[in-house]
């Protein structure tokens, strides 16, 4: 077992199955000679938290640029725009609008993680990840109602 520090020694029993999976597709190296004492890569494990705080941070870094009615151009968060685009509509239309988030914009390192889960688990950490882009516009109505009728739909 690792000494629970964030650089201890791990074995190959230690990690999961899964993890495996992800760990040969990102070392550099034979798993094996990254996770011995010669290897000098070090391969990053995220736990879940981990990944949902990466994917809202990295969702709330990415710009666009839009139009103004002026018919400027103005740089804009493009997913805090999004949500404001679907907030207004999400208590009164039917079908509830669904929040739109582009594969592309993700980095291959979250697409990877995201693609090693299971869909249960990684629709949860998308849609937690989107409602913290929400939470920070208004936590308050976010918690009270929006947070019933989010839903996330991965478009190309």
């Amino acid at each position: 077992m690792s000494d629970g520090g964030l650089h201890g020694k791990v074995h190959m029993s230690d990690i999961p199955e899964d993890r495996l999976k992800i760990l040969e597709r990102l070392a550099p190296l034979s798993l094996e000679a990254a996770l011995s004492d010669k290897a000098t890569p070090e391969v990053e494990l995220w736990t879940l938290s981990c990944l949902e705080d990466k994917l809202f941070l990295h969702l709330a870094g990415i710009k666009k640029t839009v139009i103004s009615e002026k018919g400027e151009a103005v740089i804009v968060r493009k997913y805090y725009q999004e949500a404001l685009r679907i907030w207004k509509w999400l208590l009164v239309a039917k079908p509830v609008p669904k929040f739109q988030l582009s594969w592309y914009d993700l980095s291959p390192r979250l697409q990877l993680e995201l693609t090693s889960m299971d869909r249960t688990g990684a629709e949860k950490v998308i849609r937690l990840a989107v409602g913290r882009i929400f939470e920070n516009i208004d936590f308050d109505e976010y918690h009270l109602t929006i947070a019933r009728y989010l839903a996330v739909e991965i478009v190309p």
